[in-house]
């Protein structure tokens, strides 16, 4: 709860920053600033081959020392840099298909994001790894009000473009790094002289098994994105990238248990985390639902209020996006629990079946239905993700779909208990 009240916290704080950037850059510069973002994610996480997983799950599981993992976590974050940065500078250009001035300016600016997220995720597998999703939070949020002041100064006061949009973003993950850097080392101390052939060859062994799963995962997430920036244009992304934005809110709640549980269930046996993880699935996919029927209701009111008019396009794929991202909520959890099982082969292949899904509905909906093709795209492969997780979980736990899914009534009475001011 702790940690969705932190999310709820960051997603007030993204509110106003993608207001901002919408309003004062339009629909071509909103879809360029998240073009970018999206693609400089997806490219760091394709280098990060698993690693940052491994170190969670050996931190979590008590296996290796912190200092041992960071002094690891260094290394693979420059070597890995060193590679992705300057393929990211060759590959992105292809990426502006039409090859507008407006995003082509910006490509070789944000590839100074790759170096910066992977040390992000390597960072984040310390804090994961340590239960110390408190100090995380804080960090997270203080780089956003980081990047929302930027933007105040230099969109909104001083008013600038695009390069100065995507250097806000870089100066906000340069924060998160220094700050969590010094909580590392004053955590660690001392780091070990040495690296160790059994960790590099242990992490990279763990991390290979579930990475074409993780790659899939963010390809589902963002590849629509790219495809649609590619394939239609800026002014379309700038509107599906509103409409992702609005129904990825619904995700804080699964995303928040998720974050907590992979390290948890690591350090537990498997009939501790039987009776955890049907109650997280139940619990959030319930707040999700609530929360859904909220956001379709008023997905009009809502865009048009925060972003204008001009952004009214965007409703019927955020529509079409909300019961695809409240199925997700529960493949997310079942996801998180099989890697604290060291299952991950198992949903690696699933995700890779739902993000081929997803990939090849792309290419056949976009064209024709633009960014309402994209929306239903993700939806169907978000819904064959979790169908298949589910199926997986049951038949490694025991646990049959209906634990996961049917609300019971003590669910609704932690829920209660969670909210400030009730001592129950």
């Amino acid at each position: 709860m702790l940690t969705f009240s932190t999310r709820i916290l960051i997603a007030l704080i993204n509110f106003p920053i993608s207001i901002i950037i919408a309003r004062k850059l339009g629909a071509e510069g909103q879809g360029a600033y998240s073009a970018t973002v999206a693609l400089t994610s997806f490219w760091a996480t394709a280098f990060l081959f698993g690693i940052d997983t491994a170190h969670t799950y050996y931190l979590a599981s008590k296996r290796y020392s912190l200092a041992e993992i960071m002094t690891h976590a260094f290394f693979w974050s420059l070597i890995l840099g060193v590679v992705a940065t300057p393929l990211y500078i060759w590959v992105a250009p292809l990426m502006n298909a039409d090859g507008g001035p407006l995003f082509s300016g910006v490509l070789t600016l944000s590839a100074l994001a790759v170096p910066l997220i992977l040390l992000k995720y390597f960072l984040l597998s310390a804090f994961l790894g340590n239960q110390k999703i408190t100090a995380y939070n804080l960090i997270t949020v203080a780089s956003n009000l980081v990047l929302l002041a930027i933007l105040l100064v230099t969109l909104v006061w001083r008013p600038g473009g695009i390069r100065i949009a995507v250097i806000s973003y870089l100066i906000s993950l340069a924060v998160f790094a220094i700050v969590g850097l010094i909580w590392v080392i004053r955590r660690v101390g001392r780091f070990s002289p040495r690296l160790s052939s059994e960790i590099l060859r242990e992490s990279l062994s763990y991390g290979l098994k579930g990475h074409l799963g993780s790659l899939a995962i963010q390809g589902t997430y963002r590849l629509d994105q790219i495809l649609i920036t590619g394939m239609i244009g800026l002014q379309a992304q700038g509107f599906y990238s509103i409409a992702v934005l609005l129904a990825e809110k619904l995700s804080h709640v699964p995303s928040s248990v998720q974050l907590v549980l992979f390290p948890r269930v690591s350090s537990l046996t498997d009939e501790e985390a039987n009776k955890i993880t049907p109650m997280a699935c139940r619990t959030s996919f319930l707040l999700v639902i609530m929360i859904g029927v909220v956001l379709f209701l008023v997905a009009q009111p809502i865009i048009e209020l925060l972003y204008s008019k001009e952004f009214a396009p965007a409703v019927p794929a955020l529509r079409i996006l909300v019961p695809g991202v409240a199925l997700l909520s529960v493949g997310k959890i079942l996801s998180s629990d099989l890697s604290g099982r060291n299952r991950r082969l198992g949903p690696s292949l699933i995700i890779v079946l739902a993000f081929l899904v997803n990939l090849t509905f792309n290419l056949l909906w976009i064209p024709r239905y633009g960014i309402e093709g994209a929306a239903w795209a993700s939806t169907l492969s978000y819904g064959l993700q979790t169908v298949g997780l589910t199926l997986l979980f049951w038949k490694v736990s025991g646990v049959p779909p209906q634990r996961l899914l049917i609300p019971q009534k003590s669910d609704l009475v932690r829920l209660k208990g969670l909210w400030p001011g009730n001592t129950r």
